[in-house]
């Protein structure tokens, strides 16, 4: 289990990276070993532990105390260009970006994001921070100019901008979309974009275990 902590208002919050038990070794307890002993280091120094669930394990993380806050939607394009956009002549800007945020990451990896991997370019109606991971772009924030009315729409015309920018050949994933979100279903009416995961936030605040007097999860032992 990958887990780091990262500052962040309104406080320091620990985010789980991948859990993951071999298929032989599972149904013996190690999944829930895993988690109590990520949250024992977390809590050190953070005040909640975040996890991403798909729907089939949000039952696993309800059961060891977390709580669902959002589901996200990752989708899925190609590009439309002939080459890719060169990232090293667009510099990364800051995390905030002007306009309405439509879609967005984390700003603790878009700051751990290698400067030689990311890109912040200006688009159509709007702006969006890039990252190259493998042969795939990943849209870590999208954020559409605030003086549109429209802003499915805008995201629409900004999203063809960005898919021009890049060869058929490269896959293009668009990060934490509402599930609920009107922009998102617009999105998706597209005959461009599909969704390849979706999963929930789900959230352990460790201050509140305390309060409901939860099973001290210290153990790193499965029984």
């Amino acid at each position: 289990m990958l887990v780091g902590a990262e500052p962040g208002p309104p406080e320091p919050t620990a985010h789980c990276a991948g859990l993951g038990v071999l298929p032989q070794h599972r149904g013996r307890g190690l999944g829930p070993a895993l988690v109590a002993c990520s949250i024992a280091a977390a809590r050190r120094r953070a005040a909640a532990l975040h996890a991403l669930a798909e729907p089939p394990l949000r039952g696993f993380y309800e059961r060891l105390g977390f709580h669902p806050l959002a589901a996200n939607h990752t989708l899925q394009t190609s590009g439309l260009g002939r080459r890719d956009l060169d990232l090293a002549a667009h510099p990364p800007a800051a995390w905030p970006l002007p306009g309405r945020v439509v879609a967005s990451w984390r700003p603790g990896t878009w700051s751990r994001t290698p400067t030689a991997e990311a890109a912040t370019v200006q688009l159509e109606r709007g702006a969006a921070h890039l990252s190259r991971e493998g042969r795939a772009i990943l849209v870590q924030r999208l954020c559409i100019d605030a003086d549109h009315d429209d802003t499915s729409a805008a995201t629409i015309v900004a999203l063809e901008a960005l898919r021009q920018r890049f060869a058929a050949t490269t896959p293009i994933l668009l990060y934490g979309c509402d599930t609920v979100s009107c922009v998102t279903a617009a999105i998706l009416r597209t005959p461009h974009w599909r969704v390849v995961q979706t999963a929930w936030e789900m959230q352990l605040r460790f201050i509140a275990a305390v309060d409901k007097h939860a099973p001290p999860a210290a153990s790193c032992r499965p029984n």
